[in-house]
């Protein structure tokens, strides 16, 4: 049974992967890039229809996977110092990056020209 990097044996004993090995890599490139495009595309085409929030947060799927990883960086970086337990930081952090993300690709990034062309 193969699960990430690892792997459990017929003793049951689990074991490291050799990182070298040129098939794990394929396998791993191969279910990221599947995951990467594929999940969007499924939330996309399963939301339509299920109402107006669905339909706009369906429509920004894409630009949010696009824009999502500046913003979670932006939102680490300022919350780095701040005075409060860790989980309250990933947190404010989690629910910062979603509402975040949303809001830039609907109301900035989705208003430029062209901009649904692409995304």
């Amino acid at each position: 049974m193969i699960a990430g990097t690892g792997a459990i044996s017929s003793e049951g004993k689990a074991s490291v992967m050799d990182s070298s090995d040129w098939r794990l890599c394929t396998y791993e490139a191969f279910l990221c890039l599947g995951l990467c495009v594929g999940l969007p595309v499924l939330s996309r085409e399963l939301a339509l229809g299920m109402g107006r929030v669905w339909r706009v947060l369906a429509a920004n799927v894409y630009a949010v996977c696009v824009f999502h990883f500046p913003i979670v960086l932006l939102l680490q970086w300022a919350l780095i110092e701040a005075p409060a337990p860790k989980w309250l930081r990933l947190v404010a952090r989690v629910i910062g990056a979603i509402l975040g993300s949303f809001a830039l690709t609907n109301w900035v990034i989705l208003r430029l020209p062209y901009a649904r062309r692409m995304f």
